[in-house]
Parts: C-alpha cells; sequence; structure tokens
C-alpha cells in the first residue's frame, strides 16, 4: 500500500488540538497493532500520545482484547500517566468511566462490527466532556464496517466533523 499524498496523524491531530481545552485526557478503543517503524506516522497510539497527550500533560486510556498489545503499547509509548485495560470496550467502559465526564478526546477502532462500533461511540458521548472529539478510523474503508453506524452518529450530532484522507480513512466529529 502506498502512503503518499495520505494525511499523518500528526497533521490530523495539529488539525483538531485547537477544539480542545488541555490537558488531553484520551480514551482509545483497540490499541495499534503495526508497530513497524513505516507504519508510524499512521499507527493510532504513539500518535495521540505523541502530538495530544504528552505536549498538553495529559492522560490516555487503551482498551483491547489482547493482553500482548496492550504490553507493546506501553513499551512502545513511554508515557505516564498511561493505562491499559484489556476487555471488551463495551463492557471496560461502563464499569470504569461511565458518567465520570472527563474525556476530551476519543479513538474508536476497536471491534469489526457496526453495532459494537455504534455502542462504542454512545459510550463516548456519556463519559466526555466538552469541548471533545470523537475519531472513528477506518471511515469509508471498504474492508471495514465498523465505521458505519457511528459516523451517522457523529454526522447527526457533532457541532462539526472532518474527513481526512488517512491510509485507511478518519472521521472527527467536533463536540463544542
Amino acid at each position: 500500500m502506498s502512503y503518499a499524498g495520505k494525511a499523518t496523524l500528526k497533521e490530523v491531530f495539529s488539525n483538531l488540538m485547537p477544539y480542545l481545552d488541555v490537558p488531553v485526557f484520551a480514551l482509545e478503543t483497540g490499541v495499534t497493532y503495526l508497530w513497524d517503524e513505516q507504519y508510524r506516522p499512521f499507527v493510532s497510539t504513539p500518535n495521540i500520545v505523541e502530538h495530544l497527550v504528552k505536549p498538553s500533560i495529559g492522560y490516555m486510556v487503551s482498551i483491547d482484547i489482547s493482553d500482548e498489545r496492550i504490553n507493546i503499547a506501553k513499551d512502545m509509548i513511554d508515557y505516564e500517566p498511561y493505562d491499559g485495560y484489556i476487555g471488551d470496550s463495551l463492557e471496560v467502559i461502563p464499569k470504569l468511566f461511565k458518567y465520570k465526564n472527563f474525556f476530551n478526546f476519543f479513538w474508536l477502532d476497536s471491534c469489526e462490527d457496526a453495532e459494537h462500533g455504534a455502542e462504542e461511540y454512545l459510550l463516548a458521548v456519556e463519559c466526555s466532556k466538552r469541548p471533545y472529539i470523537i475519531c472513528v478510523d477506518d471511515y469509508g474503508c471498504e474492508n471495514s464496517v465498523k465505521w458505519r453506524i457511528s459516523s451517522q452518529f457523529i454526522k447527526e450530532n457533532a457541532d462539526e466533523y472532518k474527513i481526512y484522507n488517512t491510509p485507511t480513512g478518519l472521521i472527527a466529529g467536533i463536540y463544542k
């Protein structure tokens, strides 16, 4: 796959950062699993930390069903405070974060299921603090369905949204 002409996450996040208050408190579902250096400009976990969380002296949580991926993420990002939780996001988020109104940045990219993605979106809204941003990865990707319902929620409910030409596609809803 050629990444020529594709937006890096550094570019995406520099465009989104003005919409967020600091510090950035980020919640990611589905940890990055492509760790080769050629992919680094396009993968979520290290870029969220490097370009949003760390500069704002914020906090990040990742949720994934794979303990191996969580441990790789912890080793790769070398940032505290960072917490990785193992389990299904639809079970972990309600137990730990529901109604806390704490997070202002969400990266939804876990299960390849449209209904699951929709439920993640609704949970993100419940534990958000305005202003906040919800990003749904793989937007428009023909090999993916997880974005199909949650992206409609973004289009219908966000104050504005942006679509980015990343390697797999990205939609970001901005809630002021």
